[in-house]
């Protein structure tokens, strides 16, 4: 596995890791205050997070098997 694989690997990793928490987050401050109107820029930043990280897994699959 090259560098710049294992890169892709962990950022893409990361991110899904980090959509995760987001979403919990997400979840539990709508739980507190089920009234409120939900956040939209949180959001679009929960689902932007989980499609960066859904991105980089495919690249470094691609590169994996395209060697591209």
């Amino acid at each position: 596995m090259s560098t710049a694989e294992s890169w892709l690997i962990l950022g893409g990793l990361f991110n899904l890791f980090a959509t995760v928490i987001m979403g919990y987050a997400l979840y539990w401050v709508r739980m507190r205050n089920p009234q409120e109107p939900a956040q939209p820029y949180a959001m679009i930043a929960h689902k932007l997070i989980l499609w960066n990280g859904l991105i980089l897994l495919a690249l470094a699959d691609s590169h994996r098997t395209h060697g591209l």
